[in-house]
């Protein structure tokens, strides 16, 4: 069964959008997809739990920069997961930091769920990393197809 790692910014019962979007997903795909999550915590401490039969890990989150979570141990646990796919859920600044630090080869899908609007400086800071990490799922998507061929 192919394992997927689900990253968001939080996960249900946090309300929002994306957590939203991410809590519909997985339950439409449990039944034939292995899934496992990755969200912050509310808290500055970590948690391990099963929800509905998937293992949710939430990770300390010291504090948030424009509603985006800063968790420090989020690399280390991108770092330690192994499957196949990661899954992440943009925009979530401290995430694709994480995974560009924990230089994963494993395949990559990413959701795109708005744009960061209303930040100011912030997002100026962001856009470069944003940049980054996309290139980095373009070249991976890249190197996927040129095996095929």
């Amino acid at each position: 069964m192919i394992r997927v790692l689900q990253v968001g910014k939080y996960y249900p019962p946090a309300k929002g959008g994306m957590e939203n979007h991410l809590f519909t997903l997985i339950n439409e795909l449990k039944s034939t997809i292995c899934l496992e999550v990755l969200v912050a915590n509310n808290e500055p401490s970590g948690v391990l739990e099963t929800v509905d039969g998937i293992k949710v890990r939430r990770v300390p989150n010291l504090f948030e920069i424009s509603s985006a979570p800063i968790c420090p141990t989020l690399p280390y646990w991108m770092r330690k997961w192994h499957g196949d796919i990661f899954h992440i859920h943009l925009p979530n600044p401290f995430a694709e930091v994480s995974y560009l630090l924990a230089r994963h080869k494993d395949k990559l899908i990413v959701a795109y769920h708005s744009d960061i609007v209303g930040r100011g400086k912030f997002f100026d800071l962001y856009r470069p990393l944003q940049e980054r990490f996309l290139n980095q799922y373009i070249k991976l998507y890249e190197e996927i197809i040129n095996a095929k061929n």
